[in-house]
Protein backbone atom coordinates (compact mmCIF):
# COMPACT_ATOMS: atom_id res chain seq x y z
CA UNK A 1 0.00 0.00 0.00
CA UNK A 2 1.42 3.38 -1.00
CA UNK A 3 -0.70 5.52 1.32
CA UNK A 4 0.70 7.82 3.96
CA UNK A 5 0.66 6.14 7.41
CA UNK A 6 -2.34 8.13 8.70
CA UNK A 7 -4.37 7.47 5.55
CA UNK A 8 -3.42 3.79 5.65
CA UNK A 9 -4.63 3.56 9.26
CA UNK A 10 -7.94 5.23 8.40
CA UNK A 11 -8.46 2.94 5.40
CA UNK A 12 -7.89 -0.15 7.55
CA UNK A 13 -10.37 1.12 10.15
CA UNK A 14 -12.94 1.77 7.41
CA UNK A 15 -12.46 -1.69 5.91
CA UNK A 16 -12.68 -3.30 9.35
CA UNK A 17 -16.01 -1.56 9.99
CA UNK A 18 -17.34 -2.70 6.61
CA UNK A 19 -16.30 -6.29 7.39
CA UNK A 20 -18.05 -6.06 10.78
CA UNK A 21 -21.19 -4.85 9.01
CA UNK A 22 -21.05 -7.81 6.62
CA UNK A 23 -20.70 -10.20 9.57
CA UNK A 24 -23.80 -8.69 11.17
CA UNK A 25 -25.75 -9.10 7.91
CA UNK A 26 -24.57 -12.71 7.65
CA UNK A 27 -25.86 -13.42 11.18
CA UNK A 28 -22.41 -14.00 12.66
CA UNK A 29 -22.97 -11.43 15.44
CA UNK A 30 -25.38 -12.62 18.10
CA UNK A 31 -28.24 -10.28 18.97
CA UNK A 32 -27.78 -7.95 15.99
CA UNK A 33 -30.38 -7.38 13.30
CA UNK A 34 -29.18 -7.44 9.67
CA UNK A 35 -30.28 -3.82 9.27
CA UNK A 36 -27.69 -2.83 11.87
CA UNK A 37 -25.00 -4.23 9.60
CA UNK A 38 -26.16 -2.04 6.73
CA UNK A 39 -26.09 1.01 8.99
CA UNK A 40 -22.58 0.13 10.18
CA UNK A 41 -21.39 -0.20 6.58
CA UNK A 42 -23.01 3.09 5.55
CA UNK A 43 -21.46 4.89 8.53
CA UNK A 44 -18.06 3.46 7.59
CA UNK A 45 -18.43 4.69 4.02
CA UNK A 46 -19.58 8.09 5.29
CA UNK A 47 -16.36 8.36 7.31
CA UNK A 48 -14.37 7.88 4.11
CA UNK A 49 -15.18 11.45 3.05
CA UNK A 50 -13.80 12.78 6.33
CA UNK A 51 -10.37 11.28 5.75
CA UNK A 52 -9.89 11.19 1.99
CA UNK A 53 -10.14 13.85 -0.70
CA UNK A 54 -12.48 12.23 -3.21
CA UNK A 55 -14.34 14.64 -5.50
CA UNK A 56 -18.12 14.23 -5.46
CA UNK A 57 -18.06 11.70 -2.62
CA UNK A 58 -21.51 11.60 -1.07
CA UNK A 59 -22.84 10.30 2.19
CA UNK A 60 -25.53 7.75 2.89
CA UNK A 61 -28.51 8.84 4.96
CA UNK A 62 -28.58 6.50 7.94
CA UNK A 63 -31.35 8.27 9.86
CA UNK A 64 -34.20 6.04 10.92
Amino acid sequence: CDLEPEADTQLHILLGNIIQGVEVIEGKVSGEQPENGLVKMAEALNSYGLHFDHPNWGNFDVSH
